[in-house]
């Protein structure tokens, strides 16, 4: 006698169903996000600032622009350690450094100070 799925009692096949949903969740979430917002030290917004995020250990490296408010975002980066910099003429290089988590979104603010590119401000943080 062939077994059939149709014949398969109910909570078999919804718990075959609930395991799907749990695997395709579970992958869709093995990234994370960071965004935030560029500002002088006057707090005024800063655009056109350029950002990367680089992970060496995974070799994972994005950039972004801010915005004409300031913000910027990375979607979907995958998780680990990432060095963030924000750079932009006229301003110190803001270097930042930060640990992603599955499924997490990071807010990370840069308040960039007036100098020579070549200076750089580093600044460590942890997850939110």
């Amino acid at each position: 006698m062939r077994w059939c799925l149709l014949r398969a009692p109910i909570p078999f096949v919804l718990s075959i169903g609930l395991l799907f949903a749990v695997a395709l969740k579970t992958s869709a979430q093995s990234t994370a996000s960071i965004e935030g917002q560029v500002t002088d030290q006057q707090g005024a917004v800063i655009p056109g600032v350029r950002l990367v995020a680089r992970s060496a250990a995974i070799g994972v490296e994005r950039t972004a622009t801010s915005d004409n408010s300031g913000r910027y975002q990375f979607p979907a980066l995958p998780i680990g350690d990432y060095t963030i910099r924000a750079i932009a003429t006229g301003f110190k290089q803001q270097v930042v450094e930060r640990t992603i988590e599955v499924g997490t979104r990071i807010t990370q603010d840069f308040n960039l100070q007036v100098g020579d590119v070549a200076e750089q401000v580093a600044i460590s943080s942890t997850s939110d």
